[in-house]
């Protein structure tokens, strides 16, 4: 069986909420990036997300999962107030 078989067959599954699918899904993104997108290719489409994004991070302790999340938050929340500011002078 080609690679390609067992990536169908374990997002088929993972979309069928198997668990275990999940788990090796997590840990093939987390440790290959080549294999990581082609995963997520054959997962965007299928789900086609029309509410909010979920992320979750993981990371051993330490790694600055924290220190990431407080830059995200304020990234997004000054590409927000900037969105808000420019439609108000539009």
């Amino acid at each position: 069986m080609s690679q390609n078989d067992n990536l169908d067959d374990l997002v088929s599954r993972f979309l069928n909420h198997d668990r275990t699918a999940l788990a090796r899904i997590i840990t093939l993104v987390e440790n290959d990036s080549e294999i990581a997108r082609k995963l997520l290719s054959r997962l965007w489409k299928p789900t086609q997300i029309t509410g909010p994004y979920i992320l979750g991070i993981t990371g051993s302790p330490g790694t600055g999962k924290s220190t990431l999340i407080t830059k995200m938050v304020e990234y997004l929340t000054e590409k927000v107030i900037n969105k808000i500011r420019s439609s108000k002078t539009s």
